[in-house]
């Protein structure tokens, strides 16, 4: 039996005829995954302060603010622009420009010990021995996430990430079918006190947040990290791989 067109059309056209009451709660109840949901701060390069009170997390956008002026309105108040970075909740997010900056206030100031969630750019996934010295000052870390520029095709190991500044809903994990099929790639020159060593290779995803833990636990043996488990001799740490997504 075929569905009456009004059953067929998901609108609800008799939603302006409601009481306002009703309309500004039921644009409040839509929005509250979204005012709880994990946020990520970016650190600025330049980032000079000893606490987390001056650093911000940018609200994912919400598509109510395209709605109507009267689903905007309730979206700003309840979703503003932005909102204070929140340690236990919130991703750090590092890059290249702010990496070296933040190793060096891991051992100087108390603020990053309390970082529980911590991404990095690709292309300071592999920087040696800074990450594991400063994680010796990040007793609350939880997890590590190696966020990609892209998701499909392939990245060299070096390529930058660049923070969304627009339409902007968050870090989101790597599907499984990404992890397996976005491929990473290196082709450079290390420098050792024996000479130059070619380093060349293409790893997945899925292979290359691997060879991070490895390399991790490996560097991080001798540092009596809170996150060490001494039974199993590894990291008791989550290693994700994520990617900023937009809504363009």
């Amino acid at each position: 039996m075929p569905r009456s067109k009004s059953l067929q059309d998901p609108r609800f056209k008799g939603f302006p005829r409601l009481p306002l009451e009703l309309r500004l709660k039921i644009w409040d109840l839509s929005l509250a995954s979204t005012s709880s949901s994990q946020g990520v701060c970016v650190l600025p390069p330049d980032y000079t302060s000893e606490s987390v009170a001056q650093l911000l997390v940018q609200n994912p956008y919400t598509s109510l603010l395209g709605v109507s002026t009267e689903a905007r309105r309730v979206a700003l108040k309840k979703v503003p622009w932005s909102r204070s970075y929140d340690p236990e909740r919130d991703i750090l997010f590092v890059d290249k420009h702010s990496f070296y900056k933040f190793c060096d206030m891991c051992s100087s100031d108390k603020w990053p010990s309390l970082v529980q969630h911590l991404a990095l750019a690709l292309s300071v996934t592999d920087r040696g021995l800074w990450l594991p010295i400063a994680m010796k000052y990040m007793p609350a870390l939880k997890s590590i996430s190696v966020v990609c520029p892209k998701t499909t095709g392939i990245s060299d190991v070096s390529d930058d990430v660049i923070p969304p500044t627009e339409a902007y809903v968050g870090l989101k994990k790597l599907t499984e079918d990404e992890m397996v099929t976005f491929k990473i790639h290196a082709d450079y020159l290390y420098e050792t006190h024996f000479g130059d060593m070619p380093i060349i290779w293409t790893k997945t995803a899925a292979e290359y947040v691997h060879y991070v833990r490895v390399e991790m636990t490996r560097s991080s043996r001798e540092y009596h990290l809170a996150s060490w488990d001494e039974r199993t001799q590894s990291l008791k740490l989550l290693f994700e791989a994520r990617c900023f997504k937009t809504l363009v």
